[in-house]
């Protein structure tokens, strides 16, 4: 399988814990949130901050890919269960997997297709998605949100976020293929693309038996 599309703009948040292990620190960010108000900044848990932190406006269809989403706020949930037997509504509403894209939808009044898909490969299903948006003549662009934290309820430090602005082209080719053996360390798709975006034009990542060839053309 392969699909192509062209990148109209790229960001990225690692938080400090991620960005020194990986060689990171230029995605190593200052949160700002002056655009969102105060009543919705105090709902954001590690995770929502870092994108929102990144967006400042969004009209266009989104396709959030993460395999977990904010799993530590489900953590920090089940904790609250177990000692109170009770959680409130808001809390449990945030912790479903297309919280984040809901959240965008509502603060930038976009009221464009919302996907939320839960893929060990986030970026590059979260393209393939976008791409599959693309192909309905309504659709001229396309935001992908690609996000991963690490699950660890009592420190919930390890986060990465990734934003693309998409639309229909030939500049980014990716190819999907079986992976029958490979010595390539396996490593988490979104720290992969940062590794290698604006650094290689050609790259794989891949993850248990699947394989992604990145060609960048132009």
């Amino acid at each position: 399988m392969t699909f192509s599309l062209d990148l109209i703009s790229f960001d990225a948040f690692v938080s400090q814990e991620l960005a020194e292990s990986f060689g990171l620190m230029e995605y190593c960010k200052e949160i700002q949130l002056s655009h969102i108000p105060p009543i919705e900044r105090r709902r954001l848990d590690q995770g929502a901050r870092g994108v929102l932190s990144l967006l400042t406006q969004c009209q266009c269809p989104i396709v959030f890919s993460s395999f977990n989403g904010e799993i530590n706020r489900s953590f920090r949930m089940y904790e609250t269960l177990k000692q109170e037997r009770m959680i409130s509504p808001t809390t449990f509403s945030l912790s479903v997997l297309n919280a984040i894209p809901a959240m965008c939808s509502i603060l930038f009044k976009n009221t464009q297709e919302i996907l939320a898909i839960s893929e060990e490969m986030s970026v590059e299903y979260g393209l393939l998605n976008a791409f599959l948006l693309l192909q309905q003549d309504c659709v001229k662009e396309c935001l992908v949100i690609a996000y991963r934290e690490i699950e660890h309820f009592l420190s919930p430090t390890g986060v990465i976020v990734l934003v693309f602005r998409v639309k229909s082209g030939q500049a980014l080719e990716l190819s999907k293929t079986h992976l029958k053996q490979s010595s390539q360390e396996k490593v988490w798709s979104e720290i992969r693309f940062l590794q290698n975006y604006e650094k290689n034009n050609s790259w794989t990542s891949s993850s248990c038996d699947e394989q992604w060839r990145w060609n960048v053309l132009s």
